[in-house]
């Protein structure tokens, strides 16, 4: 089994046992070795069921994965409990219906080594495709603009590989604070930025493949321009939270 890992991977899940097991492997068939912390929720038999079949396939890989069940079913929460078990320098959260591209992690390290930074945030570029995973457009990643971030822009991908010890020092993804849902990953961000050892690397390397469902929140989310609107003001919220503590 690898233990010369640098990046531990968290996969938060919830019903999506249909598609568990394709993101997982994708993970597990990265060009470096990396440890996994799958966080199901205790509830979610069909979920359970899936990793206790899924098991009989890790046992015969070299692969560090953990599994810790959460009793709640709340992407963040769960991310959290994933997080206070990591021991690896850096760590991303990955969705369970999503694929990740056999270089990411590798090409996301590069990057953040090439840059020097004491505590480097690297996203990479990502593709939109339908339930099959053929691809349905592209979202290339600009660089990385404060301005932006503060006028509730998503300019850092939810899935991006950070620095363990930042990311606990400023609270991680429930620090209790203010919980901002859906976007609590754009308040550790924030939180992130305004250290000065932070700095953040957006390439336009596709680096995974975001999977729409039919009845996923971010299909839903910019399906229609209440939904787009919805999300910005959100996001604009939490950003004028971060301004008012400055």
């Amino acid at each position: 089994m690898q233990t010369n890992s640098r990046v531990t991977v968290i996969v938060p899940t919830y019903k999506h046992q249909d598609y568990l097991r394709c993101s997982i492997l994708s993970i597990l068939n990265s060009t470096i070795p990396v440890e996994v912390i799958i966080v199901p929720v205790l509830s979610d038999q069909p979920t359970l069921e899936e990793l206790e079949h899924l098991n009989e396939v890790l046992c015969g890989m070299d692969r560090k994965v953990s599994i810790i069940p959460s009793e709640k079913a709340d992407v963040f929460a769960q991310t959290q409990l994933g997080l206070d078990s990591v021991e690896t320098e850096h760590f991303i959260k990955f969705d369970s219906d999503d694929f990740m591209l056999p270089n990411m992690i590798q090409r996301a390290l590069n990057l953040a080594d090439e840059s020097k930074a004491e505590n480097p945030i690297v996203g990479l570029s990502y593709a939109f495709t339908d339930e099959n995973f053929n691809v349905t457009s592209i979202h290339p990643l600009k660089p990385f603009s404060y301005k932006r971030m503060m006028k509730g822009r998503g300019v850092i991908p939810d899935q991006s590989i950070l620095k363990t010890k930042y990311a606990r020092q400023v609270g991680g993804f429930t620090d209790g604070a203010r919980d901002f849902g859906y976007l609590n990953h754009y308040a550790l961000y924030h939180r992130l930025v305004k250290l000065q050892e932070t700095k953040v690397i957006l390439s336009p390397d596709i680096g995974w493949l975001y999977r729409q469902l039919p009845n996923s929140r971010h299909s839903i989310r910019y399906s229609t321009r209440e939904g787009i609107r919805l999300h910005r003001k959100r996001a604009r919220e939490c950003a004028d939270y971060f301004r008012s503590e400055a």
